[in-house]
């Protein structure tokens, strides 16, 4: 299936990645029991924002999550604080399936930057009204979704249901035709000024099988198919009834949802969309549901069991932390999960890193890349010149004065997959693309100078350096034969479990950059960098430093942390050669950034090992010499 002009404009504007910055929304029906099943009148919680209380029956909202992942996480969340609440009473939360309209409703919603920017690339010059453009957008979603649903249903485990399909070609003709009965798609305020605020796909089953009462990948599944929607072309208006009528007519079959499947599987082989491939292939793999609506009071014993702090809200490096100090015999408990809090040995310990040693300031200061390089500069630090960008205007002033040097162009206050590396100095057209990408996620962008050498980050706990290890952008190694978008998948498959490589519009930029193209065969041996940063969710390698690095930099990297009165996180730097002493020459080191909650997963994996370092080790021996030195 080929692109539409929306899909065209979509992946030629490099705005592909918007797609997961769409905001989820997941709302459940719920009933709280005794450990008989039966429903109780006196129900613990008390009706809030995200909980509406009738009795024993609830409805439970999650609030708007940025990406399906976080989404998932969301209803996790949630479910898992309300089951612990309801253990310490032996209570139970269960599916209501009283309710005749079905136990959930998941609402999405399209962040308005990616809708405005889409516009203007694209639509703008059409003279086609922002608010229309923007409901068509909608109404195309809601289109793709409801003549799917069928496949949607089968693949959940549901039957064939009297769905009445309203007229989806603009929101006037939905608001008429949606009177009465049970409808695939709810536009929320077709009817208003203002438009449409965000799709609702109502009635589907809870599956209480899984710790969510959600299987999670159903909620992968509907993701991919809104991008896979938006992407490729809509129903014609005048085509609309056909198409509707086929789509009432057509009795529910596994084999709907096998031909949907594989449209998409081979849509995103063509477009490089690796996470809907994994989706598809799962899905292609057997004909059994994802849904199973299978329940019982036992089951939801099971999952009240399950449905513990540590496995369902706690950030990895807490999880991981608390995993060492089982292994080590080290006491510990969570304070508080959702904060990521854990006392570990009689200390508390913030996700993994941060403690008492820590002032709160520098702590929140560290997210601001231009103050934290201020207060390191004054320490007689060399940092690299950098300059925020908050509009096009700016970027547009600001271009003469960084004409001719090599730049790095990222997130001012934040991260985003989006950082682009110009190592060699870029044009102006090319300098304003790089930081619209940036302003697009809704971030002010920062222009960075970069210092020719390689980018470390270093993981400081209690002013030790536990990990160094070196940033390797992502590369395919040619071997002769094979072109580079073939190198691409073949390294996919070889490390399954690593961040997949891409080949997106940035991508093809640095190749371009290098003289080369995705069909290029690289010679034997050649190493081909697909990116020049090496940022979370690129496919960057890390290879381990610690050992290997010159002392004096260690000291130097510690003296950057201690500048904003912070004793442990993370520190990026640049240095060109780790063996020579550092004597505080120019172009020897350059200070990058500071993160207060640096990951333990950019320092498990590395080159040339076998198996994960263990980090959160590393973490709780430090931490119990700190105390045994009190």
């Amino acid at each position: 299936m080929a692109l539409d002009e929306i899909g065209k404009q979509i992946i030629d504007n490099g705005l592909l990645m918007a797609l997961k910055n769409i905001r989820w929304q997941v709302q459940r029906q719920l009933v709280v029991c005794d450990r008989a099943g039966n429903s109780v009148k006196d129900n613990p919680f008390v009706s809030g924002e995200t909980l509406r209380v009738n009795g024993s029956k609830m409805t439970a909202v999650t609030y708007p999550a940025i990406g399906i992942d976080a989404g998932i996480a969301a209803v996790r969340r949630q479910t898992a604080l309300l089951q612990q609440e309801l253990a310490q009473q032996k209570l139970l939360l269960l599916p209501n399936h009283e309710e005749e309209t079905g136990e959930m409703t998941v609402r999405l919603m399209l962040p308005e930057a990616f809708l405005t920017e889409l516009y203007e690339r694209g639509f703008q010059s059409m003279d086609l009204d922002y608010a229309v453009f923007r409901d068509q957008i909608y109404m195309k979603l809601a289109q793709g979704f409801a003549l799917h649903r069928t496949a949607l249903a089968q693949q959940w485990g549901q039957g064939q249901e009297d769905w009445q399909l309203p007229d989806y070609r603009t929101p006037k003709r939905y608001v008429q035709s949606a009177v009465s009965g049970k409808v695939p798609v709810i536009l929320r305020g077709a009817a208003q000024k203002q438009g449409i605020s965000c799709l609702e796909l109502p009635g589907w089953k809870l599956t209480p099988a899984h710790p969510e009462m959600v299987a999670p990948m159903m909620l992968r599944i509907m993701a991919m198919v809104a991008g896979y929607v938006l992407l490729t072309p809509g129903v014609p208006p005048d085509e609309w009834e056909k198409a509707a009528r086929k789509a009432q007519a057509t009795p529910a079959s596994s084999e709907q949802g096998m031909r949907l499947w594989s449209a998409i599987e081979q849509f995103a082989t063509k477009y490089g969309l690796v996470d809907w491939q994994g989706v598809c292939h799962q899905l292609l793999a057997t004909d059994e549901s994802v849904g199973n609506n299978e329940w019982s009071v036992e089951v939801g014993i099971q999952l009240q069991q399950q449905a513990d702090d540590l496995a369902v809200t706690l950030d990895s490096n807490s999880q991981a932390l608390a995993g060492a100090a089982l292994r080590q015999g080290v006491d510990w408990q969570i304070i508080d999960a959702s904060a990521g809090l854990l006392r570990v040995n009689g200390q508390l310990v913030k996700n993994g890193v941060i403690t008492h040693n820590d002032q709160a300031v520098g702590v929140t200061l560290s997210a601001d890349k231009e103050i934290i390089k201020r207060l390191v500069a004054r320490q007689a630090i060399p940092v690299l010149n950098g300059w925020v960008v908050a509009d096009r205007h700016a970027a547009q002033e600001l271009y003469p004065y960084v004409q001719g040097r090599a730049l790095a162009i990222k997130a001012a206050e934040t991260t985003v997959m989006n950082t682009t590396v110009f190592r060699l100095a870029p044009r102006q057209d090319e300098f304003i693309t790089a930081v619209n990408r940036i302003l697009t996620t809704g971030h002010a962008a920062y222009v960075e100078e970069v210092l020719p050498g390689s980018c470390y980050r270093a993981l400081v706990v209690n002013d030790h350096i536990c990990s160094l290890v070196e940033r390797i952008p992502a590369n395919v190694v040619g071997d002769g034969r094979r072109t580079i978008q073939e190198l691409v998948k073949v390294t996919n498959q070889r490390y399954p479990d690593r961040v997949p490589l891409h080949l997106g519009k940035l991508e093809r930029e640095t190749l371009t950059r290098q003289g080369l193209g995705p069909t290029s065969i690289p010679s034997r041996g050649t190493q081909v960098f697909l990116r020049f940063d090496a940022t979370n969710g690129t496919g960057f390698q890390a290879l381990e430093a610690g050992t290997s690095v010159d002392e004096s930099y260690q000291q130097v990297i510690v003296r950057a942390l201690n500048a904003v009165g912070l004793h442990d996180g993370g520190v990026d730097v640049i240095i060109p050669n780790i063996y020579q002493p550092y004597a505080q020459k120019p172009g020897q080191f350059a200070f990058l950034g500071i993160h207060a909650t640096p990951q333990y997963g950019m320092h498990e994996r590395v080159l040339l090992q076998q198996t994960p370092q263990d980090i959160a080790g590393r973490v709780l021996t430090i931490l119990d010499k700190a105390k045994s030195s009190h």
